[in-house]
């Protein structure tokens, strides 16, 4: 599941572990339990050490992405033909990714610190 959390603007604090709270995470119209919900410090999980994990990943049959939107080829129902259907398609995605290190993802540089004490 993809949770994009928006932290840049002028009424939001400055950084991710001063932001805390939040959003619920729903899928398929069912809350997901936040296991984090009674801690005392606003930035859990990240309070703690965690990985961060970066990739490219195409497509999904999780519901993120709606059946029949988009010109998606693949029906969510359909676990053993979606690749293939996405493939079909090849001549309307490929060109959309770019050529070389404009393909895929290039990461120029991943900084990440620890700010005040973990409790």
């Amino acid at each position: 599941q993809v949770l994009y959390v928006g932290i840049a603007g002028k009424h939001t604090p400055k950084n991710f572990w001063e932001r805390g709270e939040f959003e619920d995470v729903f899928v398929n119209n069912t809350l997901l339990p936040n296991p984090w919900a009674a801690s005392k410090n606003r930035g859990a999980p990240f309070d703690q050490e965690f990985y961060l994990v970066m990739n490219v990943a195409v497509g999904s049959r999780n519901g993120w992405f709606l059946d029949g939107v988009g010109g998606k080829p693949w029906v969510d129902a359909s676990a053993f033909l979606a690749p293939g259907a996405f493939y079909q398609r090849v001549d309307d995605w490929l060109p959309t990714w770019g050529e070389g290190n404009a393909r895929g993802m290039t990461v120029k540089a991943v900084k990440m610190w620890q700010e005040g004490a973990c409790a």
